[in-house]
């Protein structure tokens, strides 16, 4: 009744930017570093259709291309955006508690977890000018986040299947003095619904909604965002 699952992820990364203007000497920048990703996966059985999982897991966030390219993007008069060729990947460790009940057609996991994220990319706006502001991708120190997680999935038929998810969380993000940043914390939460229908055996559709409520950010807080979207598949 009792599973270990243990691994070990070992990765180089090296990341090369040129900067070329006319006037100027090219500006290069070279990042090279060597980490290891550590993860283990507990479980134990405590019924016919009860599971207790507990894991521990070490995970990156690079950087894309856009949030290093150091061009400066002028199409905004009043707000520049340029990326950071120094941005740090996000170093996340992850800890979870889960415990899954299963039925013969629904299936419902409850989850409490704490994720630490060191050197947090964050977008960042300072003065570029008189009236003019810049917004560049920056390494806020620090930041965390603790909640619990509720995913709900139901076979409702052969043909449609439903996946619904709710999360709530408490986000903290360190100051940065450097960035003229301040700590801030407060509660968020997000939810999702998933549905997918089988129309026939080569043809089905998905459709998901969104939701993600407000949150505290390095500089203030942001609105909630929410949408719908929908794709179908031929096979």
């Amino acid at each position: 009744n009792f599973g270990i699952q243990v691994g070990l992820r070992f990765e180089g990364t090296i990341i090369r930017t040129q900067l070329t203007q006319t006037d100027t000497l090219p500006q290069n920048n070279e990042q090279n570093y060597l980490r290891l990703y550590p993860s283990i996966f507990l479980s134990e059985k405590l019924g016919e259709n009860q599971t207790l999982k507990l894991s521990y897991s070490r995970r990156v966030t690079r950087p894309r291309g856009f949030m290093i390219s150091p061009f400066l993007d002028r199409s905004d008069p009043l707000n520049y955006r340029q990326g950071n060729p120094l941005l740090l990947p996000q170093d996340i460790h992850s800890f979870e508690l889960s415990y899954i009940n299963y039925w013969k057609s629904l299936t419902l996991t409850s989850s409490l977890y704490y994720r630490l994220t060191n050197d947090n990319i964050q977008r960042i706006t300072l003065p570029y000018s008189a009236e003019i502001s810049l917004t560049q991708f920056e390494n806020v120190k620090s930041s965390s986040n603790a909640g619990y997680e509720l995913i709900a999935k139901l076979s409702a038929s052969n043909a449609i299947d439903f996946t619904a998810n709710l999360n709530v969380y408490y986000k903290n993000i360190s100051g940065d003095p450097s960035l003229g940043i301040t700590a801030t914390s407060g509660f968020a939460w997000n939810a999702n619904l998933t549905a997918n229908i089988k129309a026939t055996k080569a043809l089905s559709f998905q459709l998901r909604g969104d939701y993600q409520g407000p949150q505290v950010i390095p500089q203030g807080s942001a609105e909630a965002i929410y949408g719908t979207d929908g794709g179908v598949r031929y096979d």
